[in-house]
């Protein structure tokens, strides 16, 4: 009976360092450089617009676009995809955030299901993944897969400034 528990309590371990293995790891340097990252809220024009930010990482060498391929940012607990814009010669990675308000569309109550068919479900936040990093409020992970390697690597970048919001104008009242 002891051999039987002792078993029982081996492969529980084992189970739970496994486990622990699939958590994201941080690399200690990456292949490319950022150079003044910067953050800035936007609030829409009219209130059920929403509002949200976009995360700017500028990076410092153009030559790095062919050898990297950006996929995620996480960044104050959003999970958004991971954009390369080329702006004069230089290449900027972007992250852009949409907090929709919560305005809920009309839904179609009747005692005939098949009259419910243009009901929405709803939205899900960060694509049902749970928020895998504990970041300071400057601070960011980029996710990325250099050229011929399959393993994503994860890349912690801190220092990012809050530049001032931008409100963008609502329509005139008549």
């Amino acid at each position: 009976m002891k051999i039987k528990n002792a078993i029982y309590i081996i492969m529980g371990c084992a189970l739970t360092l496994q486990g622990c293995s699939s958590q994201k790891r941080l690399e200690n340097s990456a292949p490319f450089t950022i150079d003044k990252a910067s953050c800035q809220e936007w609030v829409a024009g009219k209130e059920e617009s929403g509002t949200g930010f976009r995360l700017r990482l500028p990076l410092e060498s153009t030559v790095i676009a062919d050898d990297i391929q950006f996929k995620e940012v996480f960044f104050r607990g959003a999970i958004m995809e991971a954009e390369l814009e080329k702006n004069d010669g230089k290449m900027t990675v972007i992250g852009n955030y949409f907090r929709e308000k919560g305005v809920k569309p009309d839904i179609i109550m009747h005692s005939d299901p098949k009259k419910e068919v243009g009901n929405q479900p709803p939205r899900l936040e960060n694509k049902g993944h749970k928020f895998p990093f504990e970041l300071k409020s400057d601070e960011a992970v980029i996710s990325y897969l250099e050229k011929g390697s399959k393993k994503v690597k994860y890349v912690k970048i801190g220092g990012i400034a809050d530049k001032p919001s931008r409100i963008y104008p609502g329509r005139p009242q008549n």
